[in-house]
């Protein structure tokens, strides 16, 4: 059994046979919520609850999150926090600006040109 995201084909058994796909989508709202009281992190803190909300409910993320503030000192939430979070919104920033980019190539361009029209 190999837990991973969609690219990391390596692990997997060369046998095609013997290859069960499961794709994990995000959580909802709710869910996420539900995977943080889990954990027990973030209670009483419904501030840093909403931003880590507002950037991801990837369960791969809230559970690097989770982990992380399990094993943190205590009163060192918010800096974890604002921290995940602002990484989140650097990813997602680069992530836009890539879909942006045009270059020589035919298809990037393209694909560039098409997601600024639909801005």
């Amino acid at each position: 059994l190999v837990l991973s995201d969609g690219n990391a084909v390596l692990g997997l058994d060369p046998d095609p046979d013997r290859r069960n796909y499961l794709w994990m989508g995000d959580f909802s709202e709710a869910e996420a919520r539900v995977r943080m009281n889990t954990a027990k992190v973030l209670v009483g803190e419904d501030e840093l609850r909403e931003a880590v909300l507002g950037v991801t409910t990837r369960p791969a993320a809230l559970s690097k999150l989770c982990a992380a503030l399990s094993a943190a000192p205590p009163n060192s939430s918010e800096l974890i926090v604002r921290a995940f979070v602002e990484a989140k919104r650097a990813e997602a920033e680069n992530r836009v600006i890539d879909l942006l980019a045009c270059d020589d190539s035919k298809t990037n361009k393209e694909r560039g040109l098409h997601f600024r029209h639909l801005l």
